[in-house]
């Protein structure tokens, strides 16, 4: 069981004697061995359990009267195939970081600890942000050492695809946007009968997520990723110069969603935190009642886009979305230029600050005007320039249009939004110093 007080491990963990064994395998295979020590696993027999454990997910769906799916392979060859599958991790992982700190502010004052602080961790929504962050990174980083090209574009919600758990969405924290959390993040088997979860739970699960539960967790997408980075590092054609370290990364993911992520949001949506005061009909409860923890009247899936549908409809208010919007595309684009090389640790420090700086003060501040932040998307993508002074040029111009627009509706912006900051980026990066 989960303890909500824990502080995040490193790994590998202690205590899971299965997933050390697996790990300990696949990294000796991807040393370059077929055969490791007494009772050693090859390559077909690591993939075959891999199937085993996409075989018991299916049994558990089965007991809920959903046909299973699974990951659907597209491609004959693994590379193609396994970039395929990165990029839709890609965008998984950037769509549940939105969505879990669009869900932070939309809690009352009152429930800081379970908003977060900006640390990483499992045990707040913003730290599981965080970390989403973090699995964003690595996903990307997978994808440039395969010789593809980063991704950073989100989902225009609410959009599914057959690979994704759930259609996704912006939206406040409630009973039912917690059971599709903590379902995305499960792992294989949580909903099996016969994994000793209380049935009754299982029905609630379900109950809450409008009797339509999807056969894919997203642990299965980074599975499929694995067996695929095995089978190019058997045929001797992996692109990777360290398929071990990848294999570790992957690994880390798995255990970091489907044990930490998955017990904190199953204890919230239980009503069993302590941070909800252990009331199991807290999620019961009325909006409208002062008990309950989310402020009433946040929208879904908001746009700061005029003349969209969920337009923001109050010009003060979009005025605040459409800053956050800026500070969020220059975050990207920082992130893009470090992650295809052209740039260094700097601008992911940079990065973060905007993220945990100026869009932060704003995403705390649009709950308190009955909105919150959009994370449009932005339709020219984030690759921008050709090569790093051309990235460079356009992130300088979408900065100086950050402060342009501070300077014109600056009477609406709350004491804690930094501007100074956004200025002194903008300066790094016309003296291509980012």
């Amino acid at each position: 069981m989960a303890d909500e007080t824990r502080s995040n491990p490193g790994r590998p963990r202690v205590g899971s004697a299965e997933p050390d064994r697996k790990r300990r395998d696949l990294l000796l295979l991807a040393a370059g061995g077929t055969a490791v020590a007494a009772g050693a696993a090859t390559v077909s027999s690591l993939v075959t359990r891999s199937v085993i454990e996409s075989q018991d997910a299916e049994s558990s769906l089965e007991h809920s009267g959903v046909v299973p799916r699974g990951i659907v392979r597209d491609f004959a060859d693994p590379l193609l195939e396994v970039v395929r599958l990165l990029n839709e991790a890609a965008e998984i992982e950037h769509d549940l970081m939105l969505q879990y700190i669009y869900a932070a502010y939309s809690l009352k004052p009152g429930y800081e600890d379970i908003l977060g602080y900006g640390l990483p961790d499992s045990h707040s929504l913003l730290g599981v942000a965080i970390q989403e962050m973090q699995h964003l990174k690595a996903v990307n980083e997978l994808l440039v050492a395969l010789g593809a090209s980063p991704v950073l574009r989100r989902q225009d919600f609410p959009y599914e695809v057959d690979i994704y758990p759930f259609p996704f969405m912006l939206e406040p924290l409630s009973r039912h946007s917690l059971a599709k959390y903590l379902y995305c993040e499960a792992p294989p088997g949580a909903f099996d009968d016969g994994s000793g979860t209380d049935p009754a739970y299982t029905a609630d699960v379900i109950r809450a997520l409008d009797g339509d539960p999807r056969p894919n967790h997203v642990g299965s997408l980074y599975a499929a990723v694995a067996d695929l980075l095995i089978e190019m590092n058997e045929s001797g054609e992996s692109p990777l110069t360290d398929t071990a370290h990848w294999l570790e990364v992957i690994a880390h993911i798995r255990e970091e969603g489907e044990e930490d992520h998955y017990g904190f949001f199953r204890d919230l949506f239980l009503g069993r935190h302590r941070l909800l005061g252990n009331r199991k009909t807290v999620w019961d409860l009325s909006p409208d009642d002062d008990d309950y923890p989310v402020r009433s009247g946040i929208p879904f899936n908001p746009t700061a886009y005029s003349g969209h549908p969920n337009s923001l409809t109050d010009p003060d208010v979009r005025n605040l979305a459409w800053q956050g919007n800026l500070c969020y595309w220059a975050m990207l684009l920082l992130l893009d230029l470090a992650y295809r090389g052209q740039a260094g640790e700097a601008a992911l420090v940079l990065s973060r600050q905007l993220m945990q700086g100026p869009l932060w003060s704003l995403a705390r501040e649009m709950p308190k005007r009955g909105a919150g932040l959009p994370f449009d998307p932005l339709s020219m993508a984030f690759n921008l320039g050709d090569n790093r002074q051309a990235t460079l040029l356009y992130l300088r111009r979408l900065l100086d249009e950050s402060i342009s627009h501070f300077d014109d509706h600056q009477l609406l912006f709350p004491p804690d939004f930094d501007i100074s900051l956004i200025a002194e980026i903008a300066v790094l990066a016309g003296e291509d110093s980012v």
